[in-house]
């Protein structure tokens, strides 16, 4: 019996010093049927070179080189690309454990799944290994109804927005709807609330997949410059499905709230990086949203709501702000 295909799908922008290893990491796996879709972005460095090189010498690699468009534009344009029954992410710094997706392929066949959620750690330059631990389990989510999935979901501690933990069933991009928002800064967030609603079966591997590298000079999350620019996204996301839980009840509803409860927080430290002027464009509108929290019981989200109500969004974002600096 032939495997099906997993088509992993790769953004590659400025990256000669990792490349290699990702790649490495994904060809050196034990699945029989991989297809491995390289995106150039407009690199300037050789990280296109590096790409044309692995497609010459493996017939199931392919190199595409684009001009640069971000990350969400890369992964759009991977997957008009891709052939494979199921898709997988992998961003080009990072890299995947061995023989990981023949497991993760076991699991969504035994379960017929949409797609499955993956495990993920931290990979820090001082070589420490933290879990990313987002929480899933498979009890609460392998053959369980989609209104049961949805309903843990809300209630775990984390919200599993990136792409990068996700094995994915074509289908779901048959919808040009479902495609990522090209130029946002937080595009997983949208993205993933997207994958979640409009999926029926779940399952979850348990098997450790993805590694995340930390603080990689030049990455986007080692830099606060793009803080004006995630503020404005991460706020016009936030409103967008705020409106679109309007329409939706039950467990649907119940997790999208609470998403909007988990990102809260988040917003609040963006806050705390702006300019003067640059906040005063937002402290209303964050005042007024405040109620997010009330979506999550935990003390956490009760001790920020009580900041905010007592303290406001100024002070409150600082003590996040500062909470950050030395934790």
């Amino acid at each position: 019996m032939v495997e099906p295909k997993v088509s992993i799908i790769v953004p590659v922008y400025n990256v000669e010093k990792y490349l290699k290893q990702c790649v490495d990491s994904i060809i050196n796996q034990d699945y029989p049927n991989l297809e491995i879709i390289l995106v150039d972005d407009g690199s300037t460095d050789s990280s296109g070179t590096i790409c044309d090189s692995y497609s010459q010498k493996y017939s199931f690699i392919t190199s595409c080189h684009k001009e640069n468009g971000g990350l969400s534009d890369a992964r759009n344009y991977g997957v008009r690309c891709a052939t494979g029954e199921y898709f997988l992410f992998v961003d080009s710094d990072d890299y995947i454990e061995p023989n990981s997706i023949s497991k993760i392929l076991d699991i969504a066949k035994s379960n017929r799944a949409d797609v499955v959620f993956l495990e993920a750690q931290k990979v820090f330059p001082s070589g420490e290994i933290v879990p990313l631990g987002d929480g899933i389990k498979a009890e609460f989510v392998n053959g369980k109804s989609r209104e049961d999935v949805l309903a843990f979901l809300s209630v775990c501690p984390k919200y599993p927005a990136s792409a990068c933990t996700k094995l994915i069933r074509k289908s779901f991009f048959d919808n040009e709807e479902m495609f990522f928002q090209k130029g946002t800064f937080c595009e997983d967030i949208d993205w993933t609330l997207k994958l979640i609603l409009n999926s029926e079966i779940y399952a979850y591997c348990p098997v450790m997949h993805y590694n995340y590298r930390q603080a990689r000079e030049g990455s986007i999350t080692s830099t606060n410059t793009n803080a004006p620019k995630g503020m404005k996204d991460l706020t016009e996301i936030l409103s967008k499905w705020s409106k679109k839980s309007d329409c939706l009840s039950g467990a649907e509803k119940e997790f999208v709230l609470s998403v909007l409860a988990y990102e809260y927080p988040i917003l609040l430290y963006m806050y705390s990086k702006l300019s003067k002027k640059e906040k005063k464009a937002y402290k209303v509108k964050l005042q007024s949203s405040k109620y997010f929290l009330k979506a999550r019981k935990t003390v956490k989200y009760k001790m920020i709501y009580a900041l905010c109500s007592i303290f406001g969004i100024g002070i409150t974002s600082y003590l996040i702000g500062f909470y950050m600096k030395i934790r």
